[in-house]
């Protein structure tokens, strides 16, 4: 099966209003760590903050799917974020996505995923009929070679043409 990504992008500040406008687009579900905010730093770089306030203002509704299950550290990043969080959604699965698509009063259809992670964000968000946004690990250049190995071998799951590629 080949995984096709709306947008595949280099960061998540690279998605801009006039996608979602043209995709009809209400809302964000967003992976935390790596897409968000380096994997368990508790911090969201400066940029990313502007760009989630820039995203509010214009009227995006916004949360949080995450696998991460501790849930100290969800509730911390759902604080510093301001968003409501779903931990331990077991992406690729439905149910943490359907979480947030009843907190957000959205469908499916309304709203575009966006993660790092082919196999669990993109899988996921195309099982549940959304817009799917591919964007590069934050921590792609400083994360241990097996990382970026089992990465390099989860995007061979990947349909080679998207509609904007930047990575």
């Amino acid at each position: 099966m080949w995984l096709h990504p709306d947008l595949t992008l280099t960061h998540i500040t690279h998605l801009l209003l006039a996608d979602l406008t043209r995709w009809q687009v209400k809302g964000l579900l967003m992976d935390l760590d790596n897409t968000l905010m380096p994997s368990h730093s508790g911090k969201v770089p400066p940029e990313i903050a502007a760009w989630l306030d820039a995203m509010h203002g214009d009227g995006i509704q916004m949360a949080v799917v995450s696998n991460n299950k501790n849930l100290v550290y969800t509730e911390h990043a759902a604080k510093i974020l301001n968003l409501p969080v779903v931990a331990h959604a077991q992406k690729p699965r439905r149910a943490g996505f359907h979480q947030a698509l009843r907190i957000l009063q959205l469908a499916p259809a309304q709203v575009a995923v966006i993660g790092d992670r082919p196999l669990t964000d993109i899988w996921g968000g195309m099982r549940l009929g959304a817009k799917t946004v591919l964007v590069r690990s934050l921590s792609a250049e400083t994360e241990p070679r097996i990382f970026t190995l089992c990465r390099a071998i989860e995007r061979l799951s990947l349909k080679p043409a998207t509609l904007r590629h930047d990575l």
